[in-house]
């Protein structure tokens, strides 16, 4: 007989721990693979449930929302930023809004409060507000900019269809323009 490498029982000629040490170690490797298994269900229903998510379809909405306002706003690839005048390539630019994403969930995707910016005008400048009003005022017009100020407080509940209709009319709106999404 031979001793067990793990308690130091005895074991048999031919092993090298004891059956009761085998036993053990294979409840405890069962044990390990079912609750790796378990945590690998719960890491895909977590990865399904933030796919679809207000949040995910948010950030997704965005990024569509984004590209389409500065490539509709670009003539030849180019952009200028409506409260600078500084000119560069469209991947360069920001889509900025005149009233701010954060302070109005309802205006958030509206094109008509979104324009393209440089990234100083947008972040550094804050959206450079008061060139942004005298853009607004002439493209459109002083009173529809007084109706999106008073919009600013208007409240909207988004909902994952609604989300994700605004994706697809965006992805028509971009294949309109000849990017295919």
């Amino acid at each position: 007989m031979k001793l067990c490498k793990t308690c130091g029982c005895e074991a048999f000629k031919w092993r090298t721990k004891c059956l009761k040490c085998i036993n053990k170690e294979t409840i405890e490797r069962a044990k390990k693979k079912k609750t790796e298994e378990k945590i690998k269900v719960r890491k895909e229903k977590v990865k399904v449930k933030k796919q679809n998510s207000i949040t995910s379809l948010k950030n997704k909405l965005w990024k569509i929302v984004s590209e389409y306002i500065r490539r509709r706003d670009s003539d030849n690839e180019m952009a200028t930023c409506v409260t600078c005048w500084d000119r560069k390539h469209w991947k360069q630019q920001q889509a900025g809004h005149y009233i701010p994403a954060g302070s109005s969930n309802y205006l958030r995707y509206v094109e008509t409060n979104i324009h393209v910016q440089c990234y100083g005008c947008n972040v550094w400048k804050h959206s450079n507000p008061i060139e942004y009003r005298i853009f607004m005022e002439n493209k459109y017009w002083k009173d529809y900019v007084e109706l999106l100020i008073q919009q600013r407080n208007e409240i909207i509940k988004f909902t994952p269809e609604y989300l994700n209709q605004l994706i697809e009319d965006y992805k028509e709106k971009l294949y309109l323009l000849g990017i295919e999404k």
